[in-house]
């Protein structure tokens, strides 16, 4: 459902659920190359590294921080008249000499979108992961720096 470039519509709650596609919207790219290109953005503009890439870049850093996107969509239930938007991360952070997961977290945010119309569902994603990404930026860091204490 998430490995596409289209804006997944979920309705229902979270068992028997139904699987719908905003028509005509599509992100720039499938969803989880997209928040993988956000998390990057976001170590970026934090500064506290002296860099971060995608894998594919072909740098040897001391640590990778693998993300797995559980959930990147909007909700529908009940009698609602505007979708929720559902952001969730699951990230491990490994570090590179040893191999080993040195920690792991799982980091969401629920947005209620404004109205059902794209622009506020849009502006709910933002929001979302705005704040997803804030965290998981804060996240690993305090993480790399414990396992270097």
């Amino acid at each position: 459902m998430l490995d596409t470039d289209r804006i997944a519509l979920v309705l229902g709650g979270v068992t028997g659920r139904e699987v719908r596609y905003y028509a005509g919207a599509k992100w720039t790219s499938p969803a989880p190359r997209l928040v993988q290109r956000l998390l990057v953005e976001a170590f970026e503009r934090n500064g506290r590294l002296d860099g971060a890439a995608e894998e594919s870049a072909g740098i040897y850093p001391d640590y990778r921080l693998m993300s797995d996107l559980r959930r990147f969509n909007t909700r529908m239930t009940g009698g609602a008249s505007a979708p929720t938007v559902e952001v969730e991360l699951a990230l491990r952070l490994v570090d590179l000499k040893t191999g080993r997961i040195v920690a792991f977290t799982a980091i969401g945010h629920d947005c209620p979108a404004a109205g059902s119309g794209l622009p506020q569902v849009a502006e709910a994603f933002e929001t979302a992961m705005g704040d997803v990404l804030a965290r998981a930026t804060a996240w690993s860091l305090d993480a790399m720096a414990a396992t270097r204490s």
